[in-house]
């Protein structure tokens, strides 16, 4: 099991995108804006400083996400945001439901001088390997 603090407000990876020109088709795409990208950037910081393995195969993740202010946010938006970084760190192989298949979200409350998200990694190692090309399964599970 890993715990992983990442300080500062989680922002939603998803409202976060703005259109820029591209100046050689003066087309335009979207990309992250500067302010997700700045908080990307420390957050995998902070997850190579406190992550000491790699969790492979299965894993189930516990977030609780406390905000700076009574702002509504969406959780679930925060949750992506948190996922990618954790594969972009190599701290998780994917966040696909074949690897990821428990995720629990919360609300820790309001902290205004310490927003963070608090992670918390386990290895899940009794779940069933699924082969998904041209099958549909059920499975149920024990330990959800």
């Amino acid at each position: 099991m890993t715990k992983i603090i990442i300080t500062g407000q989680t922002p939603s990876h998803k409202n976060s995108k703005v259109m820029t020109l591209n100046r050689s088709t003066g087309k335009l795409f979207p990309r992250n804006n500067d302010r997700y990208l700045s908080w990307k950037g420390g957050a995998e910081v902070e997850i190579l400083n406190q992550v000491r393995h790699r969790h492979r195969g299965t894993v189930g993740v516990i977030m609780t996400f406390f905000v700076k202010d009574r702002r509504p946010r969406d959780l679930d938006n925060m949750a992506a945001s948190v996922l990618d970084v954790l594969v972009s760190t190599g701290s998780i192989d994917d966040d696909n439901v074949f690897v990821v298949p428990e995720i629990s979200i919360h609300f820790g409350g309001i902290s205004k001088s310490n927003p963070r998200a608090e992670i918390t990694i386990q290895n899940l190692n009794d779940y069933p390997q699924v082969d998904i090309i041209g099958k549909e399964e059920k499975y149920e599970y024990t330990n959800l």
